[in-house]
């Protein structure tokens, strides 16, 4: 931190306030996390903290008590760190964001009654042997944000990453960009069921 000599003890409670940016662009030595200090932190403050509660009620619903929820957010960080025009706060986001697409899923689980229907649970486990939902960033999709799918035996909910003009419609009222990461998020699992 620096300080003008004639200027000590000037705003002090301002004085902290840019550290986890400064934190996340400092220069990092080799073997140094591929994720931002930010990212780190958004980590485990929005995602550590609550993601054990919401893999307890999914493995209670599914009745399936190695079932986990497996967001790659290396990969994820990779992805978004090297996009254009990703938002500027993707890292202090990264953790909640990724927490929410997994409450989507959990939200279908409810809404469905997965508990009480011994047929959807079977269904979903027969299409995800390997019992697990991935979060990943793709460059396209068909249609929309996000997307459900099955992929070698799990459960992948897809977020679109790149630009694309969906339906021939005005490109500027459709497009999906990078810094939209994290939108209609409560809807990217909403087609589980007709996958099923």
């Amino acid at each position: 931190m620096l300080f003008h000599p004639e200027r000590l003890g000037t705003n002090i409670n301002d004085v902290g306030q840019n550290l986890a940016e400064a934190l996340s662009t400092a220069p990092q030595p080799n073997g140094a996390p591929s994720l931002s200090y930010a990212a780190r932190h958004s980590i485990k403050n929005d995602y550590d903290t609550k993601i054990t509660v919401m893999i307890e009620k999914v493995r209670t619903i599914l009745q399936n008590p190695k079932f986990e929820l497996d967001p790659d957010f290396d990969a994820l960080g990779a992805k978004l760190k090297g996009g254009k025009d990703v938002r500027d706060d993707w890292e202090t986001n990264l953790g909640s964001f990724a927490l929410s697409y997994f409450e989507s899923f959990l939200d279908v689980l409810e809404r469905e009654k997965f508990a009480e229907d011994e047929l959807l649970r079977e269904g979903l486990e027969e299409g995800v042997p390997k019992g697990v939902v991935h979060l990943r960033i793709v460059d396209e999709l068909k249609e929309g944000y996000n997307e459900i799918l099955l992929d070698d035996g799990a459960l992948v909910i897809q977020v679109i990453f790149r630009s694309r003009n969906f339906l021939g419609r005005d490109a500027n009222s459709l497009q999906t960009t990078p810094d939209k990461w994290g939108t209609n998020i409560n809807y990217a699992a909403q087609k589980l069921v007709d996958i099923l």
